[in-house]
């Protein structure tokens, strides 16, 4: 998934609660240049990362891309 800085973005990581979280980072990325991996879990247990039922984990690598025009 692209997110750029003004918030368009193309693709998805599946919707919902974490796909909100992912966009929200990686604005945040956007502006510190910190690239990381992010781990979510979802667990219905309440103080569980993102309190989701369907259960597993998910990681994504939050980053930066610059494309570089030939001239």
């Amino acid at each position: 998934m692209l997110v750029a800085r003004e918030g368009r973005i193309r693709g998805t990581v599946g919707g919902g609660a974490v796909e909100h979280e992912c966009i929200q980072r990686a604005l945040e990325v956007l502006d510190s240049k910190n690239s990381h991996l992010e781990e979510f879990r979802l667990h219905p247990n309440p103080a569980a990362d993102l309190g989701m039922v369907c259960g597993g984990d998910i990681s994504v690598f939050l980053g930066t891309y610059h494309r570089v025009m030939n001239r």
